[in-house]
């Protein structure tokens, strides 16, 4: 499960990992303004990462960030 969330310029990035096997999240971010965005990490369980608009998740792993332009 993952989703994007924006308030006024700003957003928050969550992804949840359900299963017991590796999984991994491609984000559109352009489409809701943020091109060139970078993502802070919040929350991540470990091994868990983003590289450009891809999250990669362990096995239940968790991914926050804050997402800037």
């Amino acid at each position: 499960m993952s989703y994007l969330r924006t308030y006024k310029g700003k957003a928050v990035l969550v992804a949840l990992n359900m299963s017991g096997s590796p999984q991994r999240a491609t984000f559109n971010l352009a489409d809701k303004g943020f091109g060139s965005a970078n993502l802070k990490s919040l929350v991540a369980t470990p091994n868990s990462s983003a590289k450009g608009t891809d999250v990669t998740l362990e096995p239940f792993g968790v991914f926050i960030a804050e997402v800037s332009k």
